[in-house]
């Protein structure tokens, strides 16, 4: 049986109001920075400041999912989700406590074979991926297992081995694993899409720029890049708030 991905309710479709931004790692300071993408605690603090000032009301992702897939209980104007990718250790160290000054809540993708490993970079152990969890306020979404830089390159049955060695490990260390994928460096196509969905994923997280509910499908929503189009992302929090 071909599977298809879930659609987005027209109800959401005429009603578009939500923004998905991304980030990775957040970094003490610019002495830290190792990769361009690294954003400065501060930075992020004042991002944070101006999001709040535009009129962004930060929901859970989960929140968002019902939203696009029943058409019911909209959200309000501003309706914004936050999300991290990679996994690293700075973003529970630095980031989480911002958010938790605005009480904000936020969404953490992580790549099961690097959990608890560290690189040029530590990343969150399950032990601690749970606490986060555990905690309130934190959602966790998968990564796959390798993170391979572009899941486009891999045959089919190499894309299938890594999404179930990675639903594996969530289902070992969570009585409910992570329904959604976050495609690594937001690489992704039609190949990819099928695949994830006979793994067993529901929806799909791309770095493709523009509001949630005008996404194509499930498997495809838009999130912004906070590195490449802050100014953009900014923008379109600030026109679903009315300001």
């Amino acid at each position: 049986m071909t599977l298809h991905p879930l659609p987005i309710r027209s109800a959401a479709r005429k009603s578009p109001r939500m923004n998905i931004l991304v980030w990775h790692d957040i970094i003490g300071t610019e002495r830290d920075r190792l990769v361009w993408f690294d954003t400065t605690a501060k930075q992020f603090r004042q991002q944070c400041l101006l999001l709040k000032r535009a009129g962004a009301q930060v929901i859970p992702l989960n929140t968002a999912i019902h939203w696009m897939t029943t058409g019911k209980n909209p959200p309000p104007p501003g309706a914004t989700v936050l999300c991290f990718d990679d996994n690293t250790t700075g973003i529970s160290k630095y980031g989480i406590p911002i958010l938790h000054e605005f009480g904000w809540c936020c969404v953490l993708s992580a790549h099961t074979d690097y959990v608890g490993v560290r690189t040029s970079k530590p990343h969150h152990s399950w032990k601690e991926l749970a606490d986060l969890v555990s905690g309130g306020g934190v959602e966790l979404v998968n990564q796959t297992a390798s993170h391979p830089p572009d899941l486009r390159k891999l045959t089919k049955t190499q894309r299938l081995n890594d999404f179930a060695k990675a639903r594996k490990a969530y289902a070992n260390h969570f009585a409910i694993p992570p329904s959604g994928i976050t495609y690594p460096s937001g690489k992704f196509d039609a190949g990819v899409i099928d695949d994830a969905l006979d793994a067993g994923f529901t929806f799909g997280l791309t770095e493709d720029h523009g509001v949630a509910e005008l996404s194509r499908d499930l498997m495809q929503l838009h999130r912004w890049s906070t590195h490449a189009r802050w100014e953009q992302a900014l923008a379109a929090v600030r026109r679903s708030a009315g300001k």
